[in-house]
């Protein structure tokens, strides 16, 4: 019975290790900058910061879903709409009442391709 247990449990490790893991990138300016490399896994804009825009940019590169962590605050989006063409992607913040989305003068943030499962916003409002 000890036998069958450990092959199991061998089993069930390697097809858990098979599928990658979804990826966070915590979002660390409320400045609106692309990604200086985007696809490289590093959530960095030119200057080294973690935009929004950034974030979103790097985890639609990721071929494994992706969630992008917005803390309290109010983040501006006037660098115009981002194009996702690939990806799953989950915006959380901490709240929509604190986390805010602040776009100049666009009605959409971005749009999304059919090869892509777009970007869900959770306790986030866009305005």
């Amino acid at each position: 019975m000890s036998r069958f247990i450990s092959r199991f449990a061998v089993s069930l490790l390697a097809a858990l290790l098979a599928f990658p893991a979804a990826a966070q990138f915590t979002v660390n300016s409320m400045a609106d900058g692309s990604d200086a490399s985007p696809g490289d896994g590093n959530c960095a804009t030119a200057g080294g910061d973690c935009t929004l825009r950034a974030a979103m940019q790097e985890a639609a590169a990721s071929a494994v879903p992706e969630e992008v962590i917005l803390p309290e605050g109010t983040y501006a989006w006037n660098l115009g709409q981002l194009l996702i063409e690939s990806g799953d992607i989950t915006i959380s913040g901490a709240g929509a009442r604190t986390t805010i989305v602040a776009a100049s003068t666009l009605r959409t943030l971005y749009s999304a391709t059919s090869a892509s499962r777009g970007a869900k916003l959770v306790s986030v409002a866009a305005r």
